[in-house]
């Protein structure tokens, strides 16, 4: 038997060829994705935790608080302690070349070289500058720079070297000058330490040194060991990394999942057509299980051959992806030839099963095809599965964004419904589908439409393939779409201003003000003061803004009771939502700000500019006195050009370049950048399971086109020519590929408003439809159907009539008498529609179509 089946792989190698190619791209792309995801978080997971490089254990202060200077004397002097740095920081804006200050840090240069963070590329010294600062200002080694001190003057200082930070910079990506600690307290006005880190001696262990240290009972300081705290760097900075990876491996799966689906309808479709060799098998002693073990092992050694191949191409793209740099370890290759193998073998399965029981004599009669078996088990099955699964998602839409699994759990369940009743729906829907076309391109379009419903288990399941990658496309389009709107409402409503000014230290120059108040682009420019306060002994950062910001540049979302009092200044309050519960206070209870009392008149749930309490401007300046505006919100007039608008505001801060300019629209751009990020990533791994559903409908086509190569002669011999034949098969691949669009356009919108409902639960707005975008997807579909049907039409044309007639024995012992009966009888009995409108009981010429 093993014979047999080695002998039949060399025979079908042709037809097994594009199952293979489909089993090596899904293979491809789970190595690939495997890989990348090993480099990815290795690569961040060490750069994260850089800080922690030689680190045995760690002091950290409370929030917000500083480690006194002290504290590092304390800590020295511990048993087990072979060195002890303090890290110490504070803010240096830095002067760029265009005269105006960017926002900086300083940090202190570490005595014991262990502690080190970065890399020095050029120079060296005790004034080190990162390299983006220095590539963006055109500084090297030895150039003199400018910063502006706590004092407000300025400083020249030369640098002596550029530095790596690295994704670890602490300063988020911001400026970075790295000083000696004396010189870091005397620009920064920085009186303590953000973190204090301890190299063990030798023999004392990391937890051993934690335990010293937290014996030392340091106020309000916490100790962890220096494993902890390169674990919890790289988890607080590569948390996008870890959600990226997890979405690349579920994608990874699905094109997995497709690729399944496109070699079960293969070796369904395959064994299909082999069920006379499968029978005279049976016919010279082959007993079910041999023929079964037989087809299990053709099915195997497809799997793995494809599975290498695989795996040799997704270790070359991620090879291609990191610059030739590539990391495949053991369990990786074993997982993806491992996958690749049990998902062909898989997939092979059901029709194995079914070969094996075929029956002797079946050798002796055609197959018949175009019935779908088990009608009523179908439908007892599929009901409760698409009940449960909308039950589900209907569950799961209330509880908003922990719902969304609720409703991924939903939809798969749902579809799972719709893969057993598809079957019965394939046949109603090519028929809708193609109801105009066929009235409007005549009878070779009748002809596919025919085609496409003769057998409509074959066509559910070559269509499912496409239906997933569509269905996955148009609901992500419908989630981004929805969340890309959110966020611009969310931009607007949060922060309307147009431009937002801020300075780093003191207030807002009077002349600016009065200049673009003044200005007749300018709308509104109303002042907003910030101060860090005490309430109820907790520090907050307590806002105030002009009573006219309220209704034009400042609207917080209101959580519970009303910003009027606040608005009025009549000793009223608003809290975040947040803090009111921590405080355990509700609207109408008292809090005290710096010794005065308030009356909670209001909570908000999130807050404009990272605020905690926002009171009146009376009332702000009451507490803590009169003082300049620490920023000024500034809205254009309706109709102004946004550039005519930033030159107002350019002009009106022209000889203070100390003042920094946020504008909204460039936030909004920034917000919006992310999500089409997204967008487009996601259409790019989603894009993998249209290919790999190219593959399968490739193979479906060639494997019906074979099957029916008796058919074709017989259209050809009846008048139909090549090309007529050719456009026959393009048009029923089409219309595949529109019935596939359609089911996952209408599964994609379904299940995409669910997920757009859950997401918006809290703060309502509609769901957004990205129509021209699922348009696209339904236009992409129908490509590619037509480029999957290129090498089966052009197949199917370039067989001879006399060769096609000979393809089946019965036809070639046939009279010349009998051949046009027969000829006339399969085409009536098997395209009736074609006589439809025709008066004349002889088939029509095609040749003149």
């Amino acid at each position: 038997m093993l014979t047999v089946t080695l002998a039949g792989l060399r025979a079908r190698w042709r037809r097994l060829l594009l199952s293979a190619a489909a089993v090596a791209l899904g293979v491809a792309f789970v190595a690939g994705t495997l890989i990348n995801t090993a480099m990815v978080h290795a690569s961040y997971y060490s750069q994260f935790a850089a800080q922690a490089r030689n680190v045995d254990a760690a002091v950290e202060p409370a929030s917000g608080a500083r480690l006194p200077l002290s504290d590092l004397g304390a800590v020295r002097a511990v048993p087990g302690v072979a060195s002890a740095e303090g890290r110490m920081q504070g803010s240096l804006p830095i002067v760029g070349a265009n005269g105006r200050a960017y926002a900086g840090v300083a940090e202190d240069l570490p005595a014991d070289p262990r502690f080190r963070d970065y890399t020095v590329l050029s120079g060296g010294g005790s004034v080190l500058l990162d390299e983006d600062t220095a590539a963006l200002n055109h500084v090297s080694a030895g150039t003199r720079i400018s910063v502006i001190g706590k004092n407000g003057r300025t400083r020249r200082l030369e640098v002596t070297g550029i530095v790596e930070m690295g994704i670890s910079n602490a300063a988020a990506g911001g400026s970075v000058l790295i000083l000696p600690a004396a010189t870091v307290r005397t620009l920064t006005g920085a009186d303590g330490y953000r973190q204090i880190d301890a190299a063990a001696a030798p023999g004392v262990s990391q937890s051993a040194l934690a335990a010293r240290l937290a014996g030392l009972r340091l106020t309000r300081a916490s100790v962890m060991t220096g494993g902890h705290l390169a674990a919890m760097l790289a988890e607080q900075n590569a948390g996008g990394e870890g959600l990226l990876s997890t979405g690349l491996l579920i994608f990874a799966l699905v094109s997995l999942l497709v690729a399944a689906l496109v070699i079960y309808n293969s070796f369904r479709t395959l064994l299909a057509g082999r069920l006379r060799e499968v029978a005279l098998l049976r016919c010279v002693g082959a007993s079910r299980r041999q023929v079964m073990a037989g087809i299990l092992t053709e099915s195997m050694v497809l799997g793995l051959a494809a599975s290498i191949g695989g795996l040799a191409l997704g270790t070359l793209l991620a090879a291609v992806l990191n610059s030739g740099s590539v990391s495949l370890t053991p369990s990786t290759a074993a997982l993806c030839l491992a996958a690749g193998t049990a998902v062909t073998v898989g997939a092979a399965l059901l029709p194995a099963l079914a070969a094996s029981r075929t029956a002797p004599v079946a050798a002796l009669t055609m197959p018949h095809e175009g019935k779908v078996g088990g009608l009523k088990p179908r439908i007892i099955l599929a009901v409760p599965l698409g009940a449960a699964g909308l039950v589900l998602t209907a569950a799961g839409i209330p509880r908003g964004l922990s719902g969304l699994f609720m409703i991924a759990a939903g939809g798969t369940i749902f579809f799972l419904s719709f893969l057993v009743i598809g079957p019965l729906v394939a046949g109603p829907l090519a028929a809708g589908l193609g109801w105009l076309p066929s009235r409007l391109f005549g009878v070779r379009m009748r002809l596919a439409t025919v085609g496409a419903r003769r057998n409509p288990s074959r066509t559910a399941a070559t269509t499912v393939a496409l239906t997933i990658g569509i269905g996955l496309m148009t609901l992500f389009a419908v989630v981004l779409s929805t969340a890309t709107q959110f966020a611009a409402h969310e931009a607007n409503r949060h922060f309307p201003a147009d431009y937002l000014l801020s300075v780093n230290r003191g207030g807002i120059p009077e002349p600016v003000v009065t200049s673009l108040r003044d200005n007749s682009r300018i709308a509104v420019a109303v002042g907003i003061r910030q101060s860090a306060v005490s309430l109820d002994g907790h520090q907050v950062q307590l806002l105030a803004a002009e009573p006219v910001a309220y209704r034009s540049v400042f609207m917080p979302l209101v959580y519970s009771g009303s910003l009027s009092a606040v608005e009025t200044g009549t000793g009223g309050i608003a809290l975040s939502a947040i803090e009111a519960s921590g405080l355990h206070v509700t609207v109408g209870g008292t809090v005290s700000v710096n010794g005065h009392p308030f009356v909670v008149d209001a909570t908000f749930s999130d807050g404009v500019l990272d605020e905690t309490a926002v009171t009146s401007w009376a009332d702000f300046t009451k507490v803590l006195g009169p003082g300049e505006d620490t920023e000024i919100a500034v809205k254009t007039r309706p109709g102004v050009p946004a550039a005519a608008a930033a030159s107002a505001v350019d002009a009106a801060v022209a000889d203070y370049p100390l003042i920094d300019i946020t504008s909204e629209a460039s936030l909004r751009a920034h917000m919006l950048s992310s999500i089409q990020k997204l967008s487009t990533l996601l259409d790019g791994l989603l894009a993998t399971s249209i290919v790999i559903a190219l593959f399968g409908m490739t193979n479906t086509l060639s494997l019906s086109v074979l099957e029916r190569t008796r058919e074709s002669a017989l259209l050809r011999a009846l008048g139909l020519t090549r090309r007529g034949l050719r456009w026959m098969i393009s048009a029923e691949a089409m219309l595949l590929g529109l019935m596939g669009a359609v089911a996952g356009v209408t599964f994609g919108i379904g299940f995409g408003w669910a997920t757009g409902r859950a997401f918006l639960r809290t703060d309502g707005g509609p769901v957004s439809y990205p129509v021209l975008q699922i348009v696209g997807y339904i236009a992409l579909a129908a490509v590619a159907a037509l480029l999957a049907s290129v090498i089966p039409a052009r197949r199917a044309a370039r067989l001879t009539v006399i060769d096609g007639l000979a393809a089946d024995l019965s036809i070639g012992q046939a009279g010349c008498g009998e051949l046009a009966n027969c000829a006339r009888s399969t085409w009536r009995r098997t395209f009736p529609d074609a006589f439809r409108g025709s008066s004349s009981r002889k088939p029509m010429c095609l040749g003149h179509l």
